[in-house]
């Protein structure tokens, strides 16, 4: 444990501690405000579970934790310790859209079963809607690049016609899926 996260832990201590106070207080509102700071320290002592060698932002965080447990189910939970924030699917998403990581969720595993063409593990099948896996630890980077290709192109003036006609100029011998 390091010196930041004895701090942190000792600081959580204490506010738990002073709340037994709040308790006994009749006010909702000052029992809420009385654990929001217990809630931040608890998201700072999460974030600093991951080295800030690795990982600067949320997203790195999330990809740190997915490819230290590739293939591994994990809950959401974890992945709103090790992020720090609340926002975290849109982070998963931004890393498997933008990104090209093969991240997927307990819908996405639901789906894939329908499909039946692809052969899931069972210790996907009883996965949550909001449980992800990484179930590949190469990223695929044609996927990122035709993904910022496609924005750049949406962001651009003309009919959407046009657009579709020079993504699929810019992707010639490529598969391109709708």
């Amino acid at each position: 444990m390091t010196v930041d996260q004895e701090k942190t832990l000792q600081e959580i201590e204490n506010l738990i501690l002073n709340f037994k106070v709040e308790l006994k207080k009749d006010d909702l509102r000052s029992k809420v405000t009385a654990l929001v700071p217990v809630f931040h320290k608890l998201r700072k002592m999460g974030q600093s579970l991951v080295s800030s060698k690795h990982t600067s932002s949320a997203r790195e965080r999330i990809l740190y934790y997915f490819r230290k447990y590739p293939k591994v189910v994990i809950a959401c939970d974890e992945l709103m310790v090790v992020s720090g924030i609340q926002d975290y699917p849109r982070r998963i998403r931004e890393l498997r859209v933008q990104f090209g990581w093969s991240v997927a969720s307990g819908v996405t595993i639901k789906e894939m079963l329908l499909d039946q063409e692809v052969e899931i593990p069972d210790e996907y099948r009883d996965m949550k809607p909001d449980d992800y896996v990484l179930l590949d630890e190469d990223q695929d980077r044609d996927a990122a690049h035709r993904w910022n290709l496609a924005n750049s192109i949406r962001k651009e003036k003309g009919s959407i016609r046009s657009k579709i006609l020079k993504y699929l100029r810019k992707n010639v011998g490529k598969q391109v899926t709708n």
